[in-house]
């Protein structure tokens, strides 16, 4: 909390914060902080808690609180923050998307235009429920090369090179959620999704790659099809992406131009 509010101040009001409940094990095992597999099914519940916490801080600069899982005994944090924290959230599962809706601003979404649409469809109808607005944010992976193909031949080298065994290890962790489908659904499938979808390789991000042209394309027909408020791009060659999206793709894309 005093982080987060102290980042918002000096940055004059630019951050957020991601809350991220965690599957994936063997990470917390690893240092002693995994709770129990049966915390699969009410990690969602820890998390509501966590974020009462914070904002009650962020609110009032101090607190005392007796939960199921957190207890504070006049507990201080300053500076509080000048402005409401948004919070984001990248659960897909039906309790991840409920917690989002009910208690977020924004959600990161992992998945090809068809689930980036079901998810901003779900999303909102849940939201409304709850009397609140929160936007959805598609995440991708953006690949940009003179042609198309050579950006295809990029992207697959990521596939070829892969770590099999990193990848068999978050796959089997990924086997242990009990929460069905999120975000771990997706890495149960490894390597034979195909880019576009989402192959392993990248996390199970999907891939927009092909020249600036195609590219713009791509992006304007995911806008246009999913409704999504944004879109969160990553790179392989972060400078030379960046520079190639400014330059090339942004000039072209509809979804980005004034009303």
């Amino acid at each position: 909390a005093r982080m987060v509010a102290t980042i918002d101040n000096i940055s004059g009001g630019r951050c957020g914060l991601n809350i991220v409940t965690g599957w994936n094990s063997p990470e917390y095992l690893s240092m002693g902080l995994w709770p129990g597999d049966d915390y699969f099914g009410r990690r969602y519940d820890y998390a509501a808690e966590y974020l009462e916490i914070l904002r009650g801080l962020w609110r009032d600069g101090r607190m005392s609180h007796r939960g199921e899982y957190f207890q504070l005994d006049d507990c201080t944090v300053y500076p509080q923050p000048q402005r409401p924290i948004p919070i984001v959230c990248a659960g897909q599962s039906p309790q991840g998307l409920r917690f989002t809706a009910e208690r977020g601003e924004h959600s990161f979404v992992i998945g090809e235009a068809a689930v980036l649409k079901t998810i901003v469809g779900e999303l909102d109808a849940h939201a409304r429920a709850s009397s609140r607005t929160v936007t959805a944010f598609g995440l991708f992976q953006l690949v940009i090369a003179p042609s198309d193909a050579e950006a295809r031949t990029i992207a697959e080298h990521v596939v070829t090179g892969a770590d099999v065994g990193a990848l068999e290890n978050v796959t089997a962790a990924a086997l242990q959620d009990s929460v069905k489908g999120g975000t771990s659904d997706r890495m149960r499938t490894g390597l034979a999704r195909d880019l576009d979808i989402g192959n392993a390789a990248f996390m199970g991000i999907p891939v927009i790659h092909g020249c600036a042209e195609t590219v713009a394309r791509k992006i304007d027909d995911i806008a246009a099809e999913t409704g999504a408020a944004g879109m969160l791009f990553s790179c392989l060659d972060f400078v030379a992406t960046i520079r190639a999206f400014g330059e090339a793709v942004l000039p072209r894309l509809r979804c980005a131009q004034p009303a």
